[in-house]
């Protein structure tokens, strides 16, 4: 909805120049593009499910002795890639660029970002160093995890303050 809004506004503001009621405009219009989003989206989420779901049974057929946590788990990154990069996909792409080049206008702010990104990815591997993953609920997933920490360990193991 907020891409159709402001690609309208873009549009206006090449035509006839930037006016200070477009962005008042451009929010009230917004809830106009509710039906076409949200059939867009249903359409969309319907097809990456169904590649999923695909893949889930392909997965499970081709390798018997595959856990099926790990066939859910590649599935699942099947319909996020799917939702994040194929067709269709490019107004979310094009909000979520608007909304980070608001927040972070400049290269250098953006530096900051990424470095503040890497800096938390590197104490969350610290620490899940220290201390077994916890999955009670779902009790398949602990194993795979405990795995995944260990090839972390030994991935990090020769890199210094680790």
């Amino acid at each position: 909805m907020a891409d159709k809004a402001a690609k309208g506004m873009e549009g206006r503001q090449t035509r006839r120049g930037p006016r200070t009621g477009d962005a008042v405009a451009a929010a009230f219009r917004t809830p106009l593009h509710l039906p076409g989003a949200l059939t867009m989206t249903l359409l969309l989420s319907a097809l990456s499910l169904f590649a999923g779901v695909v893949l889930l049974a392909v997965l499970i057929f081709a390798d018997p002795g595959m856990a099926a946590s790990r066939a859910i788990a590649w599935s699942a990154m099947l319909v996020i890639a799917l939702m994040s990069l194929a067709p269709g996909s490019g107004a979310s792409r094009r909000q979520l660029a608007r909304v980070w080049g608001a927040l972070m206008p400049r290269a250098e702010a953006a530096l900051i970002g990424a470095l503040i990104i890497g800096i938390f990815a590197a104490v969350l591997v610290g620490l899940s160093r220290q201390q077994p993953p916890d999955t009670t609920p779902l009790d398949g997933m602990s194993q795979n995890l405990e795995s995944l920490r260990s090839d972390v360990h030994d991935l990090v193991s020769g890199v210094p303050f680790f």
